[in-house]
């Protein structure tokens, strides 16, 4: 953040209330200020973008401890899938999650590509024509 763009104490104090808060009032008490100034400071562009920018930075953790934890459940699901002592019943959900579930994901990974693609191609190019 630009040392021009950085926020007050307060408002970067709010931004980390959002993040463990339900609502912009309960945000503005935990900060002990009106829930009028709360909403006033959402309306704030920087304060967007600093939310923003948390909220990103958490989901990239969730999302990471998510894909390490795919690993795990997907071999998982194979044990099952592949153990004929295990109830039929129990194969043939492991086989569906998995068969239903690889379409899901690689569908998820060409798109991931695709948007990173036209990135790139937006990057170059000069939008002050």
């Amino acid at each position: 953040m630009a040392k021009q763009d950085r926020l007050p104490a307060r408002k970067r104090r709010f931004v980390a209330a959002m993040m463990t808060s339900s609502s912009v009032a309960a945000a503005a008490r935990a900060i002990g200020v009106h829930e009028r100034t709360g909403h006033r400071y959402m309306q704030d562009p920087r304060v967007k973008a600093a939310l923003s920018h948390k909220m990103d930075s958490e989901l990239g953790s969730v999302a990471r401890i998510a894909v390490n934890a795919m690993t795990d459940a997907l071999a998982t699901l194979e044990a099952i899938h592949k153990d004929e002592t295990a109830p039929a019943s129990a194969r043939v959900s492991a086989a569906k999650v998995i068969f239903e579930g690889a379409p899901k994901l690689r569908d998820t990974f060409d798109l991931a590509e695709r948007v990173q693609a036209l990135e790139e191609v937006l990057s170059r190019v000069d939008v002050k024509k």
